[in-house]
Protein backbone atom coordinates (compact mmCIF):
# COMPACT_ATOMS: atom_id res chain seq x y z
CA UNK A 1 0.00 0.00 0.00
CA UNK A 2 1.53 3.43 -1.15
CA UNK A 3 0.10 6.50 0.84
CA UNK A 4 0.94 10.31 -0.45
CA UNK A 5 0.11 12.90 2.04
CA UNK A 6 -1.16 16.13 1.19
CA UNK A 7 -0.07 19.01 3.41
CA UNK A 8 -0.62 22.72 4.39
CA UNK A 9 1.73 24.99 6.06
CA UNK A 10 0.39 27.84 8.10
CA UNK A 11 1.68 31.00 9.58
CA UNK A 12 1.81 30.41 13.66
CA UNK A 13 0.60 33.44 14.88
CA UNK A 14 -2.31 33.76 12.58
CA UNK A 15 -2.71 30.09 11.01
CA UNK A 16 -3.38 31.60 7.52
CA UNK A 17 -2.49 28.68 4.85
CA UNK A 18 0.73 29.70 3.15
CA UNK A 19 1.48 26.79 0.66
CA UNK A 20 -0.04 23.47 0.07
CA UNK A 21 2.19 20.36 -1.14
CA UNK A 22 2.05 16.12 -0.90
CA UNK A 23 4.93 13.84 0.01
CA UNK A 24 5.32 10.33 0.54
CA UNK A 25 7.47 10.97 3.71
CA UNK A 26 6.43 14.59 5.10
CA UNK A 27 8.78 15.01 8.09
CA UNK A 28 12.05 14.71 4.96
CA UNK A 29 9.74 16.95 2.63
CA UNK A 30 9.87 19.53 5.83
CA UNK A 31 13.89 18.66 6.08
CA UNK A 32 13.60 19.51 2.36
CA UNK A 33 11.64 23.06 2.77
CA UNK A 34 13.97 23.82 5.11
CA UNK A 35 17.29 23.09 4.23
CA UNK A 36 16.88 23.95 0.65
CA UNK A 37 16.13 26.99 -1.69
CA UNK A 38 15.51 25.27 -5.08
CA UNK A 39 11.43 26.35 -4.96
CA UNK A 40 10.24 29.53 -4.25
CA UNK A 41 8.69 28.30 -1.28
CA UNK A 42 11.84 26.69 0.31
CA UNK A 43 13.22 30.20 -0.30
CA UNK A 44 10.28 31.98 1.66
CA UNK A 45 11.00 29.76 4.43
CA UNK A 46 14.52 30.64 4.80
CA UNK A 47 13.70 34.19 4.60
CA UNK A 48 11.05 34.65 7.49
CA UNK A 49 12.56 31.35 9.53
CA UNK A 50 10.99 27.80 10.03
CA UNK A 51 9.86 28.88 13.61
CA UNK A 52 7.49 31.12 12.13
CA UNK A 53 5.43 28.73 10.07
CA UNK A 54 3.76 25.28 11.29
CA UNK A 55 3.00 22.12 9.37
CA UNK A 56 0.02 20.25 8.81
CA UNK A 57 -1.44 16.88 7.02
CA UNK A 58 -4.55 17.96 5.85
CA UNK A 59 -5.13 14.32 3.83
CA UNK A 60 -4.12 11.00 3.23
CA UNK A 61 -4.66 9.30 -0.42
CA UNK A 62 -4.08 5.64 -0.82
CA UNK A 63 -3.08 2.75 -3.45
CA UNK A 64 -2.14 -0.51 -4.44
CA UNK A 65 0.73 1.29 -6.90
CA UNK A 66 3.01 3.89 -6.67
CA UNK A 67 1.72 5.81 -9.48
CA UNK A 68 -1.77 5.26 -8.27
CA UNK A 69 -1.38 7.19 -5.18
CA UNK A 70 0.58 10.00 -7.17
CA UNK A 71 -2.19 10.28 -10.18
CA UNK A 72 -5.01 10.04 -6.92
CA UNK A 73 -2.86 12.68 -5.11
CA UNK A 74 -3.23 15.59 -7.61
CA UNK A 75 -6.03 16.52 -7.74
CA UNK A 76 -7.18 16.59 -3.86
CA UNK A 77 -3.52 18.37 -3.76
CA UNK A 78 -4.93 21.11 -6.07
CA UNK A 79 -8.84 20.90 -4.09
CA UNK A 80 -6.66 21.96 -1.11
CA UNK A 81 -5.15 24.83 -2.81
CA UNK A 82 -7.95 26.02 -3.81
CA UNK A 83 -9.82 25.63 -0.74
CA UNK A 84 -7.48 27.15 1.49
CA UNK A 85 -6.49 29.98 -1.06
CA UNK A 86 -2.75 29.68 -1.34
CA UNK A 87 -2.29 30.90 -4.67
CA UNK A 88 0.55 33.37 -5.10
CA UNK A 89 -2.58 35.73 -6.13
CA UNK A 90 -4.29 35.29 -2.87
CA UNK A 91 -0.51 36.08 -0.85
CA UNK A 92 0.14 32.13 -0.93
CA UNK A 93 3.45 30.60 -1.80
CA UNK A 94 1.69 28.44 -4.44
CA UNK A 95 2.57 29.21 -8.48
CA UNK A 96 1.29 26.06 -10.42
CA UNK A 97 -0.99 23.87 -10.24
CA UNK A 98 -0.04 19.86 -9.31
CA UNK A 99 0.98 17.47 -11.89
CA UNK A 100 2.50 13.99 -11.82
CA UNK A 101 5.99 15.00 -12.96
CA UNK A 102 8.37 12.15 -11.19
CA UNK A 103 11.93 13.70 -9.79
CA UNK A 104 14.53 11.42 -10.25
CA UNK A 105 14.85 10.49 -6.52
CA UNK A 106 10.73 9.88 -6.94
CA UNK A 107 11.18 7.51 -10.13
CA UNK A 108 14.19 5.50 -8.04
CA UNK A 109 11.72 4.94 -5.34
CA UNK A 110 9.30 4.07 -7.56
CA UNK A 111 11.49 1.47 -9.39
CA UNK A 112 12.79 0.24 -5.67
CA UNK A 113 9.20 0.10 -4.25
CA UNK A 114 8.38 -2.03 -7.39
CA UNK A 115 11.57 -4.64 -7.41
CA UNK A 116 10.79 -4.95 -3.50
CA UNK A 117 7.21 -5.67 -4.57
CA UNK A 118 8.19 -8.13 -7.00
CA UNK A 119 11.33 -9.92 -4.87
CA UNK A 120 8.17 -11.31 -2.60
CA UNK A 121 6.61 -13.04 -5.09
CA UNK A 122 6.61 -16.63 -4.63
CA UNK A 123 7.45 -17.60 -7.92
CA UNK A 124 10.38 -14.80 -7.67
CA UNK A 125 11.84 -15.89 -5.01
CA UNK A 126 11.89 -19.56 -6.52
CA UNK A 127 13.21 -18.04 -9.82
CA UNK A 128 16.46 -16.88 -7.73
CA UNK A 129 16.76 -19.41 -5.11
CA UNK A 130 17.21 -21.53 -8.89
CA UNK A 131 19.48 -19.70 -10.32
CA UNK A 132 21.64 -19.15 -7.02
CA UNK A 133 21.74 -22.91 -6.55
CA UNK A 134 22.42 -23.08 -10.50
CA UNK A 135 25.27 -20.58 -10.36
CA UNK A 136 27.23 -22.12 -7.44
CA UNK A 137 27.06 -25.45 -8.84
CA UNK A 138 29.33 -24.53 -11.38
CA UNK A 139 32.61 -25.46 -10.34
CA UNK A 140 34.83 -22.25 -11.31
CA UNK A 141 31.87 -20.52 -8.90
CA UNK A 142 32.64 -23.28 -6.42
CA UNK A 143 36.41 -22.61 -6.48
CA UNK A 144 36.01 -18.74 -6.34
CA UNK A 145 33.70 -19.35 -3.19
CA UNK A 146 36.16 -21.64 -1.49
CA UNK A 147 39.45 -18.98 -2.64
CA UNK A 148 37.83 -16.15 -1.21
CA UNK A 149 36.70 -17.97 2.04
CA UNK A 150 39.83 -18.82 2.77
CA UNK A 151 41.39 -15.17 1.55
CA UNK A 152 39.20 -14.17 4.45
CA UNK A 153 39.74 -16.42 7.28
CA UNK A 154 43.53 -15.62 6.36
CA UNK A 155 43.08 -12.44 7.49
CA UNK A 156 43.16 -11.68 11.40
CA UNK A 157 40.46 -9.07 11.20
CA UNK A 158 38.33 -11.38 9.85
CA UNK A 159 38.67 -14.42 12.30
CA UNK A 160 38.52 -11.75 14.92
CA UNK A 161 35.29 -10.27 13.42
CA UNK A 162 33.87 -13.97 12.98
CA UNK A 163 34.29 -14.50 16.64
CA UNK A 164 32.80 -11.68 17.82
CA UNK A 165 29.35 -12.29 15.55
CA UNK A 166 29.51 -15.94 16.75
CA UNK A 167 29.97 -15.37 20.66
CA UNK A 168 27.35 -12.41 20.26
CA UNK A 169 24.66 -14.68 18.11
CA UNK A 170 25.23 -17.99 20.76
CA UNK A 171 25.14 -15.49 23.95
CA UNK A 172 21.23 -14.90 23.49
CA UNK A 173 18.66 -16.96 24.95
CA UNK A 174 17.41 -18.20 21.79
CA UNK A 175 20.69 -19.77 20.60
CA UNK A 176 21.09 -21.60 23.41
CA UNK A 177 18.06 -23.18 23.33
CA UNK A 178 18.56 -24.19 19.95
CA UNK A 179 22.23 -25.52 20.46
CA UNK A 180 20.36 -27.50 23.66
CA UNK A 181 17.69 -29.07 21.66
CA UNK A 182 19.66 -29.56 18.17
CA UNK A 183 22.75 -31.20 20.95
CA UNK A 184 20.38 -33.57 22.15
CA UNK A 185 18.89 -34.46 18.58
CA UNK A 186 22.23 -35.47 17.79
CA UNK A 187 22.86 -37.03 20.71
CA UNK A 188 19.64 -39.20 20.61
CA UNK A 189 20.53 -39.87 16.88
CA UNK A 190 23.39 -41.56 17.74
CA UNK A 191 21.77 -43.75 20.44
CA UNK A 192 19.35 -45.07 18.08
CA UNK A 193 22.41 -45.36 14.87
CA UNK A 194 24.70 -47.40 17.50
CA UNK A 195 21.64 -49.53 18.91
CA UNK A 196 22.66 -52.53 16.87
CA UNK A 197 26.05 -52.33 17.22
CA UNK A 198 25.81 -52.04 21.41
CA UNK A 199 23.42 -55.04 21.46
CA UNK A 200 26.11 -57.43 18.75
CA UNK A 201 28.68 -56.02 20.79
CA UNK A 202 26.79 -57.47 24.17
CA UNK A 203 25.76 -60.39 22.36
CA UNK A 204 29.45 -61.19 21.98
CA UNK A 205 30.26 -60.65 25.45
CA UNK A 206 27.33 -63.14 26.17
CA UNK A 207 28.80 -65.76 24.20
CA UNK A 208 32.44 -64.96 25.46
CA UNK A 209 31.44 -65.73 28.91
CA UNK A 210 29.42 -68.57 28.31
CA UNK A 211 32.42 -69.85 26.25
CA UNK A 212 34.94 -69.29 29.44
CA UNK A 213 32.17 -70.52 31.73
CA UNK A 214 32.29 -73.74 29.82
CA UNK A 215 35.90 -74.03 29.46
CA UNK A 216 36.57 -73.49 33.02
CA UNK A 217 34.03 -76.28 33.87
CA UNK A 218 36.02 -78.49 31.75
CA UNK A 219 38.77 -77.65 33.45
CA UNK A 220 37.73 -78.43 36.76
CA UNK A 221 35.98 -81.69 35.77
Amino acid sequence: MFIRYIYVYRWSSSAVAVYVGSAWDPVKRDRQHTNSNEIPFARFISKHGREKFMMEIIEAVSSETYTGAMRAAVPRENFWMDELKTWHEFGGQNFARAAVEFSDEEKREAWVAANQAAQRRPEVKAKNAAGVLSALARPEVKARCKAGARNRWDRPEARKQHSEIMRAAMATPEAKTACSIAAKAVWNKRRVDSAPYIKASQRSLDRSSTLRASTKSRAIG
